[in-house]
């Protein structure tokens, strides 16, 4: 017995079945797998850019020369928030990189003039704030020689000027 053939055709399979048992019926099954249509893919909109990681900033650095006093003025709410941590959103910032020549102590101060603002200082991530009755901030880290180091400055509830110094022991 003669079980039949099998031809593709136009990309659907056919299947033929030759019976002895039916002679008036030369095919007894013909199967047709129609070939899915091709679809066109759905334009998919721009991804957006990553979420900025915690510590990441586009307020830009400003290279602080060791030893020296900078003198400036942070504006609330006027300047850019930098908060690496993410817990407060809304402090304008301000970034510093310092350099420094040989490993030692980084001693970093931060005092401003606006007795109703208030500041507060991270030196390569290390948190400093200011008692309630001062307008004072000092931190200190170990350092090693040539690694960059970054000193970030937030204000809060006004503008002040203020005065940044660093000095390596």
């Amino acid at each position: 017995m003669r079980r039949g053939s099998k031809f593709i055709i136009g990309g659907a399979l056919l299947v033929l079945t030759a019976c002895e048992t039916e002679p008036t019926r030369r095919f007894s099954e013909i199967l047709l797998s129609p070939t899915p249509p091709v679809s066109s893919p759905t334009p998919q909109p721009p991804v957006p850019p990553p979420a900025p990681r915690p510590g990441g900033s586009t307020v830009p650095l400003v290279q602080l020369e060791l030893g020296s006093t900078f003198r400036g003025i942070i504006r609330y709410p006027e300047d850019v928030p930098c908060d690496p941590s993410g817990w407060d959103a809304v402090a304008p910032c301000l970034r510093f990189s310092i350099l420094p020549p040989a490993g030692g102590t980084l001693e970093v101060g931060l005092t401003w003039s606006s007795a109703g603002t208030h500041m507060d200082l991270l030196l390569d991530g290390a948190y400093a704030e200011a008692p309630t009755s001062t307008q004072t901030v000092r931190v200190s880290l170990a350092v090693r020689a040539m690694v960059d180091y970054e000193i970030r400055i937030h204000s809060y509830y006004g503008t002040s000027d203020f005065e940044l110094t660093t000095a390596l022991r």
